[in-house]
C-alpha cells in the first residue's frame, strides 16, 4: 500500500461537453469520434490542467504526444490505409455509421507516438445499434482492438488486421480476437442530456479517456492504454490496455469488475494475456485499503501489479485502487474526488479506481 506518486507527466482536458446530444445514436457516435480526436489533439473544448514534474499547471500538451491516423472509413463507401481521417476533425453524423461487419460501416486506425511502442489502435462500429436498440438499454458497441503491427487489408464493409492476422491482435477482454467482436459502451438516455468527455495523456501517448452524463455523479466509462512500470528484463511489449463501461452501478464504469478487462499482449508478443490480470483482488470488501493506518493516521492506496500467468508483469502506473466498502460502515472514496483534496489535484476517483486526471469532473 502506498500514497499517491506521479512516475510520469499528464496533460489533462476535462468537462468537454459532446458537440451533439439530440438523439440517442448522436450521443453514442460522439464517444469514438471524442476518442478519435483527442487523441490526435482536434479538441479545443473543456479545461486543462497539466502534472509536469510533479508541478501542477496548465503546460500545453507536447505536439509528440499526439496519435496519428492510418487511415478510416466513413461509412459511405469511402475508405483506405492513406493517412486520410474521413472522420473528419469537426463531429460530422454522416461519417460516423454502424453496421454489422460486411456491410458499410466507418472504422478508424490510429497510431501512438513511437514511445509507447508504437502501438496501433482500431475503433470499429461493426455492429447496426439504433434508435429503438439504445431506447432499450442496450447500449452501443465498439471493436477497440490493439496491435504492435501496422494495420493492413480492410474495406469499405470490413476492418483492417493488425499484422495481417487477428492472432497479432489483443483487445480489452483478454480473449481472442475475431473481426466483428464488440465492447458494449453505455452512453446513451432518452432526451437531451448533458455529457461530457475527460481526457488526460503522457508525453508518449499513454492515456485515460472516461466519459459522464450530469446529474449522476458517476462514469458511464473508462478507457486506457499505458505502459506497465517496474518491469523485468525481456519483457518487450509492455503496454497494456483496459475499458469497462456501466450504467447498473452505483460506482459507475471504471469498478472493480475492470480487473477481469484489463489485457495486453505476452512478454514475448506470442499470445495475447488471459483475462483477470490485475493481481490485487480487493474484492467488494477492501480490507486492506478501507481501513486507516493508525501509525500513518490516513488512508492508503494499493498499487495495481499485472501477473499473465507466466511472467510478473509490473504494475499500471499512477493508478490506485481506492478504499470502497460503505456496506460494512469503513471508508468509502466518492467518485470524482480528487488528490490532494486541493485546488490543485493530481488524481481523481473513477470508479474504484484513482486515475491521473488533473480537470476536477462534473458529474
Amino acid at each position: 500500500m502506498t500514497t499517491p506518486t506521479l512516475s510520469n507527466d499528464w496533460y489533462s482536458r476535462g468537462n468537454i461537453p459532446y458537440p451533439n446530444t439530440t438523439t440517442l445514436m448522436d450521443q453514442f457516435r460522439c464517444w469514438p469520434w471524442l476518442l478519435k480526436a483527442l487523441l490526435k489533439g482536434e479538441v479545443s473544448t473543456g479545461t486543462t490542467a497539466s502534472v509536469v514534474s510533479g508541478v501542477v499547471g496548465n503546460t500545453t500538451r507536447p505536439a509528440g504526444s499526439y496519435w496519428t491516423c492510418e487511415g478510416s472509413c466513413d461509412g459511405n463507401g469511402n475508405w483506405g490505409l492513406d493517412g486520410v481521417d474521413r472522420w473528419t476533425s469537426s463531429y460530422d453524423a454522416t461519417k460516423l455509421i454502424g453496421d454489422a461487419d460486411g456491410a458499410d460501416h466507418s472504422w478508424i486506425v490510429l497510431k501512438s507516438p513511437a514511445a509507447l511502442g508504437p502501438v496501433y489502435l482500431c475503433i470499429d462500429w461493426c455492429r447496426l445499434d439504433t434508435e429503438a436498440l439504445l431506447l432499450s438499454g442496450n447500449g452501443g458497441h465498439l471493436t477497440l482492438v490493439f496491435s504492435y503491427s501496422a494495420f493492413t487489408g480492410g474495406s469499405a464493409t470490413t476492418r483492417p488486421v493488425g499484422g495481417g492476422a487477428t492472432s497479432n491482435e489483443w483487445e480489452p477482454s483478454g480473449a481472442a480476437v475475431t473481426v466483428g467482436n464488440v465492447e458494449t459502451v453505455y452512453e446513451t438516455v432518452p432526451g437531451y442530456q448533458t455529457f461530457y468527455a475527460h481526457f488526460t495523456i503522457t508525453p508518449a501517448g499513454a492515456f485515460h479517456f472516461a466519459t459522464n452524463r450530469i446529474p449522476t455523479n458517476v462514469f458511464l466509462s473508462h478507457f486506457f492504454c499505458t505502459k506497465a512500470a517496474e518491469t523485468q528484463t525481456g519483457d518487450n511489449y509492455p503496454v497494456w490496455i483496459g475499458f469497462h463501461s456501466s450504467i447498473g452501478s452505483s460506482r459507475g464504469g471504471g469498478t472493480v469488475a475492470l480487473r477481469s478487462r484489463v489485457s495486453a499482449r505476452t512478454y514475448d508478443n506470442t499470445s495475447y494475456t488471459p483475462p483477470g490480470m490485475l493481481v490485487n483482488n480487493f474484492g467488494s470488501v477492501s480490507e486492506f485499503i478501507s481501513l486507516k493506518d493508525v501509525l500513518a493516521l490516513k488512508w492508503r492506496l494499493q498499487p495495481l501489479y499485472l501477473y499473465d500467468q507466466s511472467a510478473w508483469r509490473g504494475r499500471l502506473p499512477d493508478m490506485y485502487a481506492v478504499p470502497n466498502d460503505s456496506g460494512s460502515g469503513r471508508v468509502t472514496l466518492q467518485v470524482g474526488s480528487c488528490y490532494p483534496a486541493t485546488t490543485a489535484p493530481t488524481h481523481h476517483v473513477v470508479g474504484d479506481y484513482l486515475v491521473p486526471f488533473g480537470v476536477p469532473p462534473k458529474l
